[in-house]
């Protein structure tokens, strides 16, 4: 059953029982439950708002995001995002999109698109098997409630200023 047409079909058909559309995708043996679970609640979603989740439910992983990037959506279809948002971040903070060098520190407000602003909590350097390269990996959290980790194989004679690999 395709994830669209099987989504569709449980929002229409139990759109007065929420509830029992999610249960019946998720309990669907032999398809993508979970992607039609996700697709139909997101349509009855749209009718009926945030109220219709029950509360056990509220404290699934990530719920905070989940709700950030509900409200943003909500956003866009309302009156829309200002697209300055976007140029304001890169002003006042570094961009994890593309990482092209090892100038992160500890604390240190990012952003990231499309998560948006964050700071980062932790750094790692690990040497690889290759020759003059390591990997910089990055711990942030977002402030929408998201935490990601980013890593980068990076040239170590390009990035001398890092004490731990000028003896490799």
């Amino acid at each position: 059953m395709s994830t669209v047409i099987g989504g569709i079909y449980l929002a229409v058909k139990y759109y007065k029982k929420p509830q029992k559309a999610i249960f019946k995708a998720v309990n669907s043996i032999g398809t993508d439950s979970d992607s039609i679970a996700a697709f139909a609640g997101g349509l009855i979603g749209s009718l009926y708002d945030s109220e219709i989740i029950p509360e056990n439910w509220k404290g699934v992983q990530d719920s905070d995001y989940l709700s950030r990037i509900a409200e943003d959506l909500f956003k866009i279809w309302d009156q829309g995002i200002a697209s300055s948002a976007s140029s304001d971040l890169e002003l006042i903070s570094k961009s994890l999109n593309k990482i092209e060098s090892d100038n992160y520190m500890e604390k240190e407000q990012i952003h990231f698109e499309p998560l948006g602003k964050g700071i980062i909590t932790g750094i790692d350097r690990q040497k690889t098997l290759t020759k003059g390269k390591y990997n910089l990996i990055i711990d942030v959290n977002f402030d929408n409630g998201q935490s990601c980790k980013f890593s980068k194989l990076l040239e170590i004679k390009e990035n001398a200023h890092i004490k731990s690999f000028q003896q490799v």
